[in-house]
């Protein structure tokens, strides 16, 4: 995670050649584990399609094919762990629109596959250069000219990053609590985060210093949030 794949599809969901092609659009955040009567009743809500909440997910599909009938319907699914969330569950109920367009970002090819999507559109990593200037841009304005003597060790920081625009924003924002100092800068270098072995990847380096940064009450806040899905 952390390409920019949801940032690109929001650009595409707000443009207003969407908003005037399509009487209906929705963006769907769907977790890693999702229970198929809430997506079908977050779905509805955002049409605003009444429901009743003991219904089952016969009923609520039901709902969302009539709710769909005669319009046209431009539909995000952001983060789709799964193909069967849309083979088993919405592709039947969205037929009816009379146009439909879903758009789908996945980290796994072989879902994109399963799903039959028509096109394919792969994020590339960030280039060194690209992701110095997000780095710089993520910091306050101010700061920028303070940290171009800074350029090369924040070059090092940013190959770190490993070209994903996620890990560069929040690094900027750990850096920024900093002195910009060559010395503070090369201490985020040297951090033993970057190669944690006990970590899952995703989280090591940049995400990782972002929370152990946090002060301790903080700390418990993020742990506490991070047992709920998203």
């Amino acid at each position: 995670g952390g390409m920019g794949k949801t940032t690109l599809a929001q650009k595409i969901y707000n443009d207003h050649k969407i908003k005037g092609n399509f009487s209906k659009q929705v963006w769907i955040c769907v977790s890693q584990v999702y229970p198929k009567a809430s997506l079908l009743k977050e779905l509805l809500r955002n049409l605003g399609i009444d429901y009743v909440q003991d219904e089952d997910v016969g009923e609520l599909s039901r709902k969302l094919a009539k709710g769909l009938e005669n319009n046209s319907f431009f539909l995000v699914l952001d983060g789709v762990w799964e193909h069967e969330v849309w083979s088993n569950l919405i592709r039947i109920p969205i037929d009816t629109a009379t146009t439909s367009v879903v758009l789908v970002t996945t980290r796994n090819d072989v879902v994109a596959r399963k799903i039959g999507v028509d096109e394919v559109h792969r994020v590339d990593l960030m280039s060194d250069d690209v992701g110095w200037e997000l780095l710089c841009k993520s910091m306050d304005n101010h700061e920028e000219i303070q940290i171009e003597n800074l350029r090369d060790i924040g070059m090092d920081i940013v190959r770190m990053c490993g070209g994903l625009p996620l890990a560069v924003k929040v690094i900027a924002r750990v850096l920024a609590a900093k002195d910009k100092t060559e010395k503070q800068w090369r201490k985020v270098k040297n951090e033993s985060a970057w190669s944690m072995t006990n970590l899952p990847a995703e989280l090591r380096g940049a995400l990782y210093l972002s929370y152990d940064d946090l002060p301790r009450y903080l700390k418990q806040c993020f742990l506490y949030c991070a047992f709920f899905p998203e």
